[in-house]
């Protein structure tokens, strides 16, 4: 290849890659909405959680997810402290053609420890406004 013409591929190169930053620069962020809600699972026993997606299905292009964390109790009080190890997300995901997130979770820990609190939070990523 010749010097001009490797310039040239340089050239051709640097406008494709242009034109992928403007192009991704136009696209608007998504619009992230959250709902959360806290629960206490008592022990040895398996709870179930309804939690309603932000807007559900009124958006095409929408996206849902979910989070889900386990605390441990604070120190003091009364009751053994838990074994985090014996808590288990036995399922989760939509419900009801998608409008809701049931979770179902296990608190295996024996009774007279201290209860635990699951953090759950539905996520819905909607398509950012066009530009």
């Amino acid at each position: 290849m010749h010097a001009r013409g490797k310039s040239r591929a340089v050239a051709a190169i640097a406008c494709v890659a242009g034109a992928l930053v403007v192009s991704t620069a136009d696209a608007a962020p998504p619009i992230v909405k959250r709902h959360v809600k806290v629960v206490q699972l008592a022990p040895a026993r398996t709870t179930t959680v309804y939690l309603a997606y932000p807007d559900a299905l009124k958006l095409g292009g929408t996206t849902y997810s979910s989070s889900i964390r386990i605390e441990s109790p604070a120190s003091g009080g009364s009751g053994r402290q838990p074994n985090l190890r014996l808590v288990k997300v036995l399922s989760d995901g939509p419900w009801e053609g998608g409008s809701l997130l049931r979770v179902r979770i296990s608190n295996r820990n024996p009774r007279g420890t201290k209860p635990l609190r699951a953090v759950i939070v539905a996520i819905a990523r909607e398509p950012g406004p066009a530009r």
